[in-house]
């Protein structure tokens, strides 16, 4: 049978804690897998497992065409302080749940109504020595790329730390607009193996730290079952 394409990627597994890859390859055909000469049918990427967070509630969550610097449009979770279960882009529960550990949430001055003002113009925030903390549970193993953004406020980002890894710091942009390496950055192909992952951010020497938004784009399955059927 015809396909649509054919795509050839190289699998990786967690080592005690290290991304290790392994010379195997393997043929992604559609939602087919063909490992040395035998297949298994694995989901194909799902839609469910990519997710918009908007945290602070002060402006409202930007629109469902809205796609920040991710370009992934959709629906956007509005989250404060607080553990509670989130919808997917199109707006349908995922079963996945997200905790917010921060001193509070707070908002900058509003500079009109736009999405970018939206998403930017309020957060959650750490003070001092106390971190603001970002977790997800329950995500399908895979890899993902996690886009955060920094408050409108120039308050920043606080030294961030992605899956316990320190990523980067974020100044945050006054003027509420999109520009990387000062209002939003990304960290690649995030490795989830265990169905969790985690976000933080330490003010250190600047009184107050916080962050504006998240997004997760699922990219590549990665699954016990399939790992195990792999000879090393």
């Amino acid at each position: 049978r015809a396909v649509d394409r054919v795509e050839t990627v190289s699998i990786v597994k967690s080592h005690q804690g290290m991304p290790v890859m392994l010379l195997r390859n393997v043929k992604l055909i559609t939602s087919w897998i063909f490992v040395v000469g035998a297949c298994v049918t694995l989901p194909a990427p799902m839609f469910a497992q990519s997710f918009n967070v908007d945290l602070g509630d002060e402006f409202g969550t930007p629109d469902v065409d809205y796609a920040a610097a991710s370009g992934q449009a959709g629906y956007w979770n509005e989250v404060v302080v607080e553990q509670r279960s989130l919808e997917d882009l199109g707006e349908e529960d995922s079963g996945v749940t997200i905790e917010i550990s921060a001193t509070g949430d707070g908002h900058a001055t509003a500079n009109g109504d736009s999405n970018d003002v939206r998403l930017l113009g309020d957060q959650i925030y750490g003070m001092s020595d106390a971190p603001w903390e970002v977790h997800f549970h329950g995500l399908l193993n895979g890899f993902y790329n996690v886009y955060v953004y920094a408050p409108q406020h120039t308050m920043g980002t606080g030294e961030m730390s992605v899956q316990g890894q320190a990523f980067t710091t974020l100044p945050g942009n006054p003027g509420a607009e999109l520009i990387e390496g000062n209002s939003w950055a990304v960290k690649e192909m995030v490795l989830v193996d265990d169905g969790e992952l985690s976000i933080s951010g330490m003010p250190g020497s600047i009184s107050f730290a916080g962050l504006a938004g998240v997004q997760l784009v699922y990219s590549k399955i990665f699954e016990d079952r399939f790992e195990s059927g792999m000879s090393e």
